[in-house]
């Protein structure tokens, strides 16, 4: 339930685009996908995908009134179960995937998750391989992955007095370096493209984002409050 919150809060917030233009799939893979009542999992997502957009938070999402709640707000949610695979080595994984449904340029958007023990850890943002925990104040930063790139943005935060309490680098999954590759792209460029996701502490002010997103190389950036 948790992870399954979490992935529809990192989508409204990394994504930050019109719910009501999309339609979502909520794909539960392996053991996950033999589980009958997954009315707790429905309410979940549309908790986490409103939390950052609704007075209350999300605190107004239940089990009960999830459904009533996600018609709505025009979320058009799909649940299926696919038992046979799943993705990556993850024996029970969950897959949002949203898909545009007026034609804008953002398309298909993908976010992965899976559970080991008691922690949530996000496997897939899009294109980009991922393995990181949901917690805390996220920045998440789509660049070309060049020599230089990690202590420019450190030294952008340390302006701004902002800590970093973890960093990772999710570089291009297969399929997508597959894609670049075979596709009528820039290919240099496209194979450098990564996400630099970086946990920090302190705040994170509209200056700072502004100065992050000037830096050559770096092409979005978005924060997210878990």
């Amino acid at each position: 339930v948790s992870r399954v919150e979490k992935i529809g809060s990192l989508y409204t917030q990394h994504y930050a685009t019109s719910l009501g233009n999309h339609r979502f799939e909520l794909i539960y893979h392996g053991d996950l996908a033999s589980v009958s009542n997954t009315r707790p999992l429905f309410a979940a997502l549309v908790k986490g995908l409103v939390s950052s957009i609704s007075d209350a938070g999300g605190r107004d999402v239940n089990i009960v009134n999830a459904t009533i709640i996600a018609k709505e707000r025009g979320l058009a949610i799909d649940e299926k179960h696919v038992s046979s695979s799943s993705p990556g080595t993850y024996a029970s994984a969950v897959t949002l995937r949203s898909i545009s449904i007026d034609g804008d340029s953002q398309g298909e958007q993908i976010i992965e998750g899976y559970v080991s023990g008691n922690s949530v850890f996000i496997s897939k943002l899009d294109k980009f391989a991922a393995n990181f925990q949901p917690e805390g104040t996220l920045l998440v930063l789509h660049n070309y992955d060049e020599p230089g790139k990690i202590g420019n943005v450190g030294m952008v935060l340390g302006r701004h007095g902002i800590n970093i309490t973890f960093m990772q680098v999710a570089g291009l999954n297969q399929e997508a370096r597959r894609a670049v590759v075979d596709g009528p792209v820039d290919t240099e460029n496209g194979l450098k493209e990564a996400l630099m996701i970086l946990g920090v502490g302190g705040e994170v002010t509209s200056e700072l984002l502004e100065e992050l997103g000037k830096a050559e190389g770096i092409l979005d950036v978005s924060v997210v409050r878990l």
